[in-house]
């Protein structure tokens, strides 16, 4: 039957966007616009000069925001509009990991690949999230592509630059590109039939390079900024499984495919060693060298959180299928592992997986008890772009005037209490609505709540909006 399908080089291909389509819009607006959409949203509506000066701040490189600005033009910045861009991106990304799976070991490699990324809650995730990572996962697999591609046929021209503009078009759209560069170098490093061809790699990184010397300072400049740390925790040994999990969708999903890694792997070094393809070598170095290497730094710059991983993930979903690809001369046990393995992702997934539906609620919570002498204080400040937009998405697009409107109604996003308004503006007040969302992390001392506790009485609160508590006070 595969080998029927395969007789049409474009119906799986074609099938699998289908499928993704299928499996990733139907609840792509579930969730509200919320976390970092908004910023993404906001700053990609701003004129050339503001948008320069947030690039000087913003830790990921002006690819994606170019072309949510030019989404937003046309279909503006409602939540599945915004959305359908990542969720092309992400569509677009199975059949360029299902030709990875075909073209450098066999039809079953490509499909068990592309169906574990697309029921994977995990990509539906960043379907679902308008912020750079399914672009990520889509530029990684065709960079990924086009290098090994190369590596088989270095008289390519199409390899060759396609090998290059995907890493360009990387590294413009996220600083961890630079992981693929490194996982690329390796392979022609430590794998003798790709030594052969160091010369055409080096010239791709060389052009590649030049490509991105326009864009170089910046980089350098964020670099050293992330030296003072982050908003990232560190990890503990745990996080290594847990970033699995979340590849897997549940435990069991992610032991057995550990377990399948693991016999595969050791299998092929049982059988004979030298007999392992270097494509299987470099599938391996995808995921292994990234996730190990970010864990290790990560103890002195964290960077080892889920969604930094995008490029491991879809190396961990080739590898889970290249190591039953080991099996394939024991047909039907090879045959039942792949059927378990697809089934069990399927059956796992969560087609909602995404934000949560609470923060057009949780506007509405405020505003049903607002009246105009009510002060709505949000801390920290950068929340506060979440909340504009879902109170008056007219405030969000005026981006040059929205935080001035917004202050006007008498909302004030600080970092504490020193940037209230004044004793005497703040007697204008008969009741405080203070948004709670993590404010310890700028405002350690509480002074904005042991101000509100000093001043007005305590009515009630409410946290039945993840993230947030929800505190109400009268004079």
């Amino acid at each position: 039957m595969l080998n029927a399908l395969s007789q049409n080089r474009f119906l799986i291909p074609i099938g699998l966007i289908i499928l993704n389509l299928l499996v990733k819009a139907i609840y792509i607006d579930f969730g509200d616009i919320s976390g970092d959409e908004p910023f993404t949203l906001f700053y990609a509506q701003v004129g050339m000069d503001q948008f320069s000066q947030m690039l000087e701040h913003e830790n990921n490189p002006p690819l994606f925001f170019l072309l949510v600005h030019i989404w937003i033009k046309l279909f503006g910045v409602e939540a599945a509009a915004v959305r359908t861009l990542p969720l092309l991106f992400s569509i677009f990304t199975a059949p360029f990991i299902y030709l990875i799976g075909k073209k450098f070991f066999n039809l079953k490699t490509g499909i068990i690949a592309a169906l574990l990324f697309t029921f994977s809650s995990y990509s539906i995730y960043f379907a679902h999230e308008t912020r750079v990572y399914s672009l990520f996962g889509l530029l990684t697999a065709v960079s990924m592509y086009g290098f090994l591609s190369l590596m088989k046929n270095p008289k390519s021209k199409i390899s060759f630059w396609t090998f290059i503009i995907a890493n360009a078009l990387l590294i413009y759209s996220h600083f961890f590109g630079f992981f693929v560069f490194a996982i690329q170098g390796i392979c022609i490093l430590l794998i003798k039939e790709f030594r052969f061809h160091w010369k055409k790699g080096f010239i791709g990184f060389l052009i590649t390079g030049g490509l991105y010397l326009p864009y170089l300072p910046t980089f350098i400049n964020r670099f050293l900024a992330s030296k003072d740390g982050t908003w990232v925790p560190e990890p503990t040994l745990k996080s290594l499984y847990y970033v699995l999990k979340d590849f897997s969708n549940v435990p069991v999903s992610t032991v057995l495919f550990l377990l399948i890694i693991g016999a595969g792997t050791f299998y092929s070094l049982f059988k004979n060693k030298a007999t392992i393809s270097p494509y299987a070598k470099s599938i391996f170095i995808w995921f292994l060298f990234p996730y190990l290497t970010m864990f290790l730094v990560s103890f002195k710059l964290p960077m080892f959180i889920d969604r930094y991983l995008t490029h491991v993930s879809i190396g961990f979903f080739l590898l889970i299928a290249v190591a039953i690809h080991q099996f394939k001369q024991f047909k039907w046990p090879s045959f039942g592992l792949s059927l378990l393995t697809v089934l069990l992702i399927i059956v796992t997934t969560n087609l909602k997986s995404g934000h949560l539906p609470n923060r057009k609620s949780l506007v509405e919570e405020v505003l049903k008890n607002k009246d105009e002498k009510t002060a709505v204080i949000i801390c920290p400040p950068w929340l506060d772009l979440e909340i504009i937009y879902h109170y008056k998405l007219d405030y969000f697009k005026d981006f040059e005037n929205s935080r001035t409107l917004f202050k006007k109604d008498n909302f004030f996003a600080i970092y504490n209490r020193s940037q209230l308004p004044s004793e005497e503006e703040m007697k204008n007040f008969n009741k405080i609505i203070f948004l709670d969302s993590w404010a310890h992390l700028t405002d350690p001392d509480k002074s904005i709540m042991k101000w509100i506790d000093a001043n007005y009485q305590f009515t009630h609160s409410n946290n039945d909006f993840k993230g947030y508590q929800v505190y109400f006070y009268k004079r």
